[in-house]
């Protein structure tokens, strides 16, 4: 499986571990991992109680949802309607069992022409090779705010990290802290047929005090 998503997490978040079927779920969509064309998808979700919890798209039922999956989903506020559990995740058959509540803020524009999704086609995603932690601010530090911050990254065909875009904020001082790290960030590039190509990921990076 190919994933497009790295976290850098100082601390933890309580994920739901799901045992049994819960009635509906909602919290906003954090990272996509898609496994090959054919392969499964499975979405993170965030609530607002600060927990996550995750949702597969079984690899026969991936079709119903298209090729824009990122698209349709990525940053998006999600209530879940699960068909079943599968290895404590909420299992989804169609669109209408995963429904969009909230549009992204800001929502993000269009990847440029030529720029790769991790749905898309039989690519090869990005590796890091070299990253850079985030820091707080003193002021953040302070007033111990703690939380999130996630990105869509354009990884170019020389593993460069470009076009780094918020799609879920935390706060203006450590959406900056988290995007001057992820400049320093460094990858293998992705490459189609052998070919390097730009890449769009997602990137999670999280600030939690002891």
């Amino acid at each position: 499986m190919h994933v497009a998503r790295w976290a850098v997490i100082a601390g933890t978040l309580l994920p739901v571990q799901l045992e049994s079927q819960p009635q509906r779920l909602c919290g906003r969509v954090v990272t996509i991992n898609c496994a090959r064309p054919s392969g499964s998808v499975t979405f993170t979700v965030r609530s607002d109680r600060n927990t996550q919890f995750e949702v597969m798209i079984p690899p026969e039922y991936r079709a119903a949802f298209g090729d824009d999956i990122e698209t349709r989903y990525e940053f998006r506020g999600v209530c879940v309607t699960p068909r079943a559990v599968q290895d404590r995740k909420a299992v989804v058959h169609a669109p209408g069992d995963l429904k969009v509540t909230v549009e992204p803020a800001p929502t993000l524009p269009p990847l440029p022409v030529g720029v790769y999704r991790p749905c898309q086609g039989d690519i090869e995603m990005p590796e890091v090779k070299t990253q850079k932690y985030p820091s707080y601010t003193r002021e953040a530090m302070r007033e111990r705010i703690q939380g999130s911050v996630t990105m869509r990254v354009i990884v170019n065909a020389d593993g460069v990290p470009e076009d780094i875009l918020i799609g879920q904020s935390l706060r203006p001082d450590l959406d900056m802290a988290a995007v001057d790290a992820m400049k320093q960030w460094r990858f293998k590039p992705g490459t189609y047929n052998g070919q390097r190509i730009a890449v769009s990921v997602f990137v999670e990076m999280s600030f939690y005090l002891p």
